[in-house]
């Protein structure tokens, strides 16, 4: 199974993703519109059985615009993991999701701190008082991940530290603290990664949600990286796993 890196026009090559099979990625089929309203069409009526046939029919909708407005901006995974409470052992259950995408870096040395690669790429830098970043290895080479509680607000914004958004005064305008990871992977010289990001609605299952988006990014590799004497391919984000 294959989804586009990108608008056709924008051809960024070919990488293998390392997600899991039992999930739901509204990306999964890339440009094939068919395809991926038959399988959202399948989910919603699994989802709502006792809606009616129009209110169905909006929610699809919704998810099919939804799905190419991500595509259009060069997102290559939108995976979601909704599990109810009685399977959790908690009252919460869990709400996840997983988005990545082919980022352009700079040429990387190595004394360049690849977490603010990452904070230029997110526009923010996490607050060291409250997030938790890490270093490590991937099957690209080099890899790094944060882990963070950010505080969402009633009028739609998120107040992560360095973004500009303060934490209000008023409790009441907080809607929930949620969970944030995320990950970038890359050649040890840089040129493009891997972004991954995730979410959970129960920011105390952040650190299960930042397993997750570590591995993904830590396993998934470009299928033009030359470990195996490979040389550039043409076409589209191969999907391992799947």
């Amino acid at each position: 199974m294959s989804t586009p890196a990108a608008a056709p026009a924008d051809f960024l090559g070919e990488i293998e993703l390392f997600v899991p099979t039992d999930w739901f990625d509204l990306l999964e089929d890339g440009w094939d519109d068919d395809a991926a309203r038959a399988r959202i069409e399948d989910l919603v009526g699994r989802s709502y059985p006792r809606q009616d046939a129009g209110t169905r029919a909006e929610f699809v909708q919704a998810m099919m615009l939804w799905r190419r407005t991500l595509l259009d901006q060069g997102v290559i995974l939108d995976g979601l993991v909704a599990v109810p409470p009685e399977q959790t052992g908690d009252e919460h259950g869990a709400t996840w999701q997983v988005m990545a995408g082919v980022v352009d870096l700079p040429t990387l040395d190595p004394d360049i701190d690849l977490g603010e690669v990452v904070a230029r790429l997110l526009g923010s830098r996490p607050d060291a008082g409250t997030a938790y970043t890490e270093s490590y290895p991937t099957e690209m080479g080099l890899g790094f991940g944060l882990l963070d509680r950010p505080v969402l607000l009633r009028d739609g914004s998120m107040a992560v530290p360095g973004s500009g958004v303060a934490p209000p005064e008023d409790e009441s305008e907080v809607v929930a603290q949620v969970g944030l990871a995320v990950a970038l992977a890359c050649p040890p010289g840089g040129g493009r990664g891997l972004l991954v990001v995730g979410n959970c609605l129960d920011s105390t299952q952040v650190y299960g949600l930042g397993a997750l988006v570590a591995v993904i990014a830590g396993r998934s590799v470009f299928a033009t990286a030359d470990r195996n004497g490979g040389t550039d391919q043409a076409g589209q984000a191969e999907n391992d796993g799947r």
